[in-house]
């Protein structure tokens, strides 16, 4: 995007989070997304932002530009 003439830059970085789904049958099929939803939210509530931070271990940052 321009803003007055210039480009605008911004950084994107990735990150992952683990978590675990627990379920009744050895087959993943019975797992619903509302169930990984549930307990990607359980786990981000569970952390710190401190721990958030270290767990996610953000890597591969680039730079974008908004045209």
């Amino acid at each position: 995007m321009k803003y007055g003439g210039t480009n605008i830059s911004f950084y994107s970085s990735v990150g992952s989070l683990l978590f675990t789904v627990e379920h009744e049958q050895e087959s993943i099929d019975s797992v619903k997304a509302s169930d990984v939803r549930t307990n990607i939210l359980k786990r981000l509530a569970s952390l710190t932002d401190e721990d958030l931070l270290s767990t996610i271990e953000l890597d591969d940052t680039v730079e974008e530009e908004m045209v």
